[in-house]
């Protein structure tokens, strides 16, 4: 696991309150924000570690971190909780294009 996803999986999990009341959304519905975080992790390990491989790891690292800024935005603009599960996706590709760096 690296520092990124370390510090993204915090900072939501001590956001989450805040979150359900602000999006109105239900317990069961705001655990979906840190549910597609492990979802996506997990399904995409072996993707990034190939095109870690086949592209560059430094070059790999370069495009997570602009992923990660991109979705940052995407969830800081998100105002409904589908858009900020959906949002949530570009930052857990970027955790990973790190974690393949780190290999």
């Amino acid at each position: 696991m690296t520092f990124m996803s370390t510090l993204d999986s915090s900072i939501v999990n001590i956001a989450l309150p805040v979150m359900q009341r602000e999006l109105a959304a239900t317990a069961a519905g705001i655990q979906w924000v840190s549910t597609v975080y492990l979802l996506v992790c997990c399904a995409t390990v072996l993707i990034f570690g190939r095109m870690g491989d086949t592209f560059g790891k430094v070059r790999l690292f370069q495009a997570g971190v602009a992923l990660f800024t991109a979705g940052s935005a995407l969830c800081g603009l998100s105002s409904t909780l589908p858009a900020l599960v959906a949002a949530r996706c570009p930052i857990v590709s970027a955790a990973r294009c790190h974690a393949a760096w780190a290999w």
